[in-house]
């Protein structure tokens, strides 16, 4: 289980480029899970599941009726969480903090968590804009998924600019598919509250326990 604090990188030549000069590729997302293919970025709709099995992630009904298969989720060995290797890039290699999880902290826990709350507030913004995409969450992980509340400065290929806004993510740490909540603006100096918690015996939800994620009194809960 980790709390990712801070990350961050830079969109520049990594939403459409694929490295050769004059060619083009299929759009890219910067997830807080690192870059992947639009076409695998989904966002839920209000009162829908996201659901991982059988190595496809999919929104469901609370019945557990599909309404669309997002995409492959690889398979990993258990084990070393993937994140935050995935996203690393040794701060030498660029003229500035360098990418991916910049700061964070995390713990593994001996027993189930029922829930994770982390309250935080929105900093002021950026002094200088050159093209920065920021993540500040906490979120749960296991080997290869993370859940995270997701404040974000900057485009991410999909939604934001120069504002702060929130939303829900849960993402593959290999490329694979990725869920989002529609994304709310808020303001500098607003107070966040970032929730996960465990549900169990959902009635009409024969998928079992589920984990919602949210910003307490902000509206777009994932489940």
């Amino acid at each position: 289980m980790s709390t990712g604090p801070g990350t961050g990188t830079r969109l520049n030549h990594l939403l459409d480029n694929d490295g050769s000069e004059g060619v083009m590729s299929k759009k890219f997302v910067i997830t807080p899970g690192g870059r992947r293919a639009a076409d695998v970025v989904h966002q839920v709709a209000p009162d829908s599941v996201v659901h991982v099995a059988d190595g496809r992630m999919r929104h469901v009904t609370r019945a557990g009726e599909m309404l669309r298969d997002v995409g492959p989720v690889p398979p990993h060995e258990p084990g070393v969480p993937l994140m935050p290797a995935n996203v690393m890039q040794p701060p030498e290699q660029l003229p500035d903090f360098g990418t991916g999880w910049i700061t964070f902290a995390n713990f593994q826990s001996g027993t189930p968590l029922k829930s994770f709350l982390t309250t935080w507030v929105v900093p002021g913004a950026p002094q200088t804009q050159n093209g920065q995409l920021l993540y500040l969450f906490n979120g749960l992980q296991n080997s290869s998924m993370i859940l995270q509340p997701v404040l974000q400065w900057g485009d991410n290929g999909i939604f934001g600019g120069d504002h702060w806004c929130v939303a829900s993510w849960y993402a593959d740490g290999q490329d694979g598919a990725a869920s989002y909540t529609a994304p709310v603006t808020v303001q500098v100096g607003d107070t966040l509250v970032g929730r996960m918690t465990r549900v169990t015996g959902t009635s009409g939800l024969p998928l079992g326990a589920v984990w919602t994620c949210e910003f307490v009194g902000i509206a777009g809960r994932a489940s």
